[in-house]
């Protein structure tokens, strides 16, 4: 919805892969951080080593930011599409973390009313 929002065409150079549509913003960054932002959101919890926890989150971040910078170097996006899409994932990841706070103390708070 927002490539056909903003129309912004891709670099005007050789594409090293076929891509086509609109650049603005990547897809693919946009993607990644949302499904890696999840994965971490959602497993970080269950992880109890404090070393694994911060590898787990050292990867999903390595993860991200890989496969934003593959795009500009594949010469299909600009740095600012990149940026967008990233803050276009991020939005969905924090409303995602603040349903899960909010859904963590409401179902805390019917635990406690039992006991």
């Amino acid at each position: 919805m927002l490539k056909d929002w903003v129309i912004r065409d891709r670099p005007p150079m050789h594409h090293l892969v076929h891509e086509s549509g609109y650049s603005f913003p990547s897809g693919h960054a946009m993607n990644a951080s949302t499904v890696y932002g999840l994965l971490i959101l959602l497993v970080l919890p269950l992880i109890k080593r404090r070393w694994i926890r911060v590898l787990w989150v050292v990867l999903g971040f390595s993860m991200i930011l890989l496969v934003g910078f593959s795009r500009p170097l594949l010469r299909v996006h600009y740095f600012t599409d990149i940026l967008a899409g990233y803050c276009a994932g991020g939005f969905f990841v924090g409303l995602s973390a603040m349903f899960l706070i909010y859904w963590n103390k409401k179902t805390n708070g019917v635990k406690r009313r039992r006991e």
